[in-house]
């Protein structure tokens, strides 16, 4: 993925910026930082804050450690290895010298923690399964989007709708889309339940995976596709009424992958450009004439 360099105020009016041209959260991006907003003195030798940023590439899965056949060396309770208990003797076949009787308060409890160490000795000395303890947190991204659909598919029951939801990997992206009849409910008004149900879905996998999780893109019926081109359509009207009064027009706040949408539109329209102001989840598009260069 390319690196993008943006300037703001300050970094994190620079961070804002870069993520709207990404399209993405921050915690799906890299930043690098190339130099801090300077103030100067009376304003002279100000510098703004330049940064880099990108979407956060997959690292390479790690290996799985081999520890089964560390654990299995490190075994040592068993049927001819008696235990010993902290601080105490280790009793013997013959039981107790005569010497050491005097010194036990009774005989009769010495067969019985000899039952009850051979009974733990003889359930530990069978052969156990060696289950990882992150065994289920290494998961490959075609996993991840196995488990993401199996997921969206139980919601799409649980409205009570006939869907049909597939899925496919493009690097480290799983793309998952859900195809039926009657899916208004799980799109919701703007897209916000459909937004929801795709937090919920990488939500799932974060908690399978300790690994770098695909960044899961979740379509219901299409809407992602119409969303763009009637805010894409949107957009040129009000450029296009932004050119005629010379007037700015802020948008609705909306999210990251919205503005991008804006962003990109407006991009391709000569005379008009966009800023984001605002923090999220409020935060907004402004689109204003083009100041031109002297």
């Amino acid at each position: 993925m390319e690196w993008v360099e943006t300037v703001g105020r300050s970094v994190p009016e620079a961070l804002e910026i870069a993520l709207d041209q990404l399209g993405v959260d921050e915690r799906d991006a890299e930043v690098v930082v190339v130099g801090e907003a300077k103030s100067g003195l009376f304003g002279i030798g100000r510098s703004d804050a330049r940064i880099r940023v990108r979407v956060r590439p997959a690292p390479p899965r790690p290996k799985r450690p081999q520890r089964s056949r560390r654990q299995g060396n490190n075994r040592s309770d068993s049927p001819d290895r008696p235990r010993t208990r902290s601080g105490g003797q280790q009793p013997t076949a013959d039981g107790p010298d005569d010497n050491d009787r005097d010194k036990q308060p009774s005989s009769k409890p010495q067969p019985q923690r000899q039952r009850s160490e051979k009974n733990r000795s003889a359930k530990s000395s069978g052969p156990k399964p060696v289950r990882e303890p992150n065994e289920e947190s290494i998961m490959s991204v075609e996993e991840q989007a196995t488990t993401v659909k199996t997921f969206v598919q139980g919601v799409a029951d649980a409205f009570g709708v006939t869907a049909t939801t597939t899925t496919r990997t493009e690097d480290n992206y799983i793309f998952v889309e859900v195809h039926g009849e009657d899916l208004g409910l799980m799109i919701g008004q703007r897209g916000a339940t459909l937004e929801a149900l795709q937090e919920l879905a990488r939500t799932v996998i974060q908690h399978r995976s300790e690994d770098q999780t695909g960044r899961v893109i979740l379509d219901i019926a299409g809407f992602r596709a119409k969303r763009a081109a009637a805010l894409s359509e949107f957009v040129a009207m009000v450029a296009d009424e932004v050119k005629t009064t010379g007037v700015a027009q802020a948008l609705e706040p909306m999210g990251a992958p919205d503005r991008k949408i804006v962003h990109d539109a407006v991009n391709e329209i000569d005379g008009v450009v966009t800023t984001s102001e605002g923090v999220d989840p409020r935060r907004y598009v402004v689109i204003r004439l083009a100041v031109a260069e002297a």
